[in-house]
């Protein structure tokens, strides 16, 4: 049976590496839980990265979306002028005069 010395403060503080010998056993259980922990936080990993991922294809085109319609509704002075109506004179549309015909 071999005696395995777990990671832990070196000589200079802490505790000496013979108070730290694990057992055959316990380094076996010790890497297992290593391993089972870095499987897990894979898994997490992965699974936030999926969201984010989604969220930013999701939102992307909706940001594009609203910022040409920002543009283009709010400004009204262009609509005006591309409708052809007068922007001052308080006409209608296509009359003269504020008289109706």
């Amino acid at each position: 049976m071999t005696a395995h010395h777990a990671p832990g403060p070196d000589a200079s503080g802490g505790s000496t590496p013979a108070d730290r010998t694990l057992t055959a056993e316990q380094h076996a259980e010790y890497e297992r839980l290593r391993r089972a922990a870095g499987v897990r936080h894979r898994r997490l990993r992965g699974a936030g990265a999926s969201v984010l991922l989604v969220l930013a294809l999701v939102l992307a085109p909706l940001a594009v979306v609203a910022a040409w319609v920002q543009d283009t509704v709010s400004d009204t002075d262009r609509s005006v002028r591309g409708a052809g109506w007068p922007s001052t004179g308080g006409g209608s549309p296509g009359s003269s005069s504020g008289r109706a015909p």
